[in-house]
């Protein structure tokens, strides 16, 4: 019983480890693609958009 135990917090380790790991990563590259296309010039703030 303790076996199991500590393998199934093993597997939750490693999956937080990874999930933490992976999503910074994503968003660092997601970054650089819109720094290389130039959408990074194209966000400027603006009026609002109003619908009507």
């Amino acid at each position: 019983m303790t076996t199991l135990i500590i393998i199934i917090l093993a597997i939750i380790a490693i999956v937080l480890t990874v999930w933490l790991l992976t999503i910074p990563a994503e968003v660092i590259a997601g970054t650089y693609k819109a720094f290389r296309r130039g959408e990074w010039r194209r966000r400027k703030p603006g009026p609002p958009h109003t619908s009507g």
